[in-house]
């Protein structure tokens, strides 16, 4: 079998090599012009043994680190909509129960109190009311709003092709 050093080098296994040297360069481990005379050997390069000696005096490369696990779009979304149906079941459950405690204690409908002077004017439950779809309103906008950007970021639209 024949040994490393005198088999033929691929122009990735030269590209790879020409990348460590711009690394070591950009780490100030080589001179502007050592990169570019090993650059010029690299890509003339034919054995695995000519490419080794060009970076023989530099550290190895780092291992790549393991890419982080993401949650895909669907689960995400699901855990979204969930939080969204139990958020909306509590502010309901909320607004519901403060309503009618008050009406308990004030009488009348939960929404409306009469004032001595003949008018009339909503108290803290009817506040309570009036604000509560509103605020499921700016939620869902928002659910929204991270939804489509999680499925731009998952389908790629982030991700440009690399320019030549």
């Amino acid at each position: 079998m024949a040994e490393r050093y005198s088999l033929l080098a691929s122009d990735s296994d030269r590209e790879d090599v020409a990348e460590r040297l711009r690394a070591a360069s950009g780490e100030g481990r080589l001179l502007a012009e050592e990169l570019e005379q090993r650059l010029e050997l690299a890509f003339h390069a034919r054995t695995y043994g000519e490419l080794d000696a060009l970076v023989v005096d530099l550290p190895a490369a780092p291992a790549p680190l393991p890419a982080r696990r993401r949650l895909s779009l669907p689960v995400l979304a699901a855990a979204t909509l969930a939080l969204g149906i139990l958020l909306s079941v509590l502010a309901a459950a909320a607004t519901t129960g403060f309503a009618r405690a008050h009406s308990a204690v004030a009488g009348g409908p939960p929404w409306m109190h009469a004032r001595p002077d003949g008018f009339s004017h909503a108290g803290p439950a009817g506040l309570v009311a009036a604000i509560a779809p509103l605020v499921m309103i700016v939620f869902l906008v928002v659910v929204c709003a991270a939804l489509g950007w999680l499925y731009s970021q998952s389908s790629g639209a982030g991700h440009s092709a690399p320019s030549a």
